[in-house]
């Protein structure tokens, strides 16, 4: 008789869980990034996303529903969306992240950006900024920098540097790859789009999505196992 828990977290060796004098679990780091030494490929990074998603999907679809539901309520609620944006974005990012380093994910990990909430709050305020002029400016420099700022809050909650450092951080290491980030992103909004057309797919896609995205963070920054979005089991 099969006695394995579909919700476990998965044991496999596609986790990288290889901790480096600095803390780092992974095969990235903040400089080798920012340098552009990092390699990913699109389909290989989803195909794994997928798979380490496993024992994964309930904390985090549970954890969006609740942050849904409190966006909905804050919508009634005068410059409330703007102000818990961040932290909860940032929150279910690096849910994604711990999937991709086989750590432990719960529910209450949905509000863990509120632990940073300022730097959080600041870094998506000036993000959503400088992304809507750069729309305004013909579009192309909104298109670039929505790209090239999706790892600036997982850098910042991470690595704990300053905002506008996260931000650059995150821009400089994905320039170096941005069309492969830009193809990587397109695919990942296809496969939610045939999730949600499913109905119940979402289940499956929107957790994978966050562990993906968590895969080729962890490829690219590494992960720091002393923040409270890392830290050990």
């Amino acid at each position: 008789m099969n006695s394995h828990n579909p919700y476990s977290t998965p044991k496999t060796d596609l986790i990288t869980n290889t901790i480096h004098s600095d803390g780092t679990i992974g095969e990235g780091s903040l400089d080798n990034a920012i340098q552009g030494q990092y390699d990913f490929r699109v389909f290989d990074a989803i195909s794994e996303g997928f798979t380490l998603s496993n024992g994964h999907k309930l904390p985090i679809n549970i954890g969006m529903l609740i942050i849904y539901v409190l966006s909905l309520i804050a919508a009634f609620i005068p410059f409330a969306s703007l102000l818990i944006a961040g932290p909860f974005t940032a929150s279910l990012e690096m849910m994604g992240v711990r999937a991709a380093v086989g750590k432990k994910t719960d529910v209450g990990q949905a509000f863990d950006g509120f632990k940073l909430f300022g730097p959080l709050l600041g870094s998506f305020l000036l993000m959503v900024l400088l992304i809507c002029i750069g729309f305004v400016l013909l579009v192309i420099p909104g298109l670039y920098l929505s790209v090239a700022y999706v790892f600036a809050l997982r850098v910042r909650a991470d690595k704990g540097i300053p905002v506008w450092e996260s931000m650059e951080a995150s821009r400089k290491a994905i320039t170096h790859r941005w069309f492969s980030m830009f193809g990587l992103i397109l695919m990942l909004g296809l496969i939610n789009l045939l999730g949600f057309v499913t109905v119940i797919g979402w289940i499956w896609t929107i957790p994978a999505t966050y562990t993906t995205l968590g895969v080729v963070y962890r490829k690219m920054f590494g992960v720091n196992n002393t923040t409270f979005t890392a830290n050990a089991d």
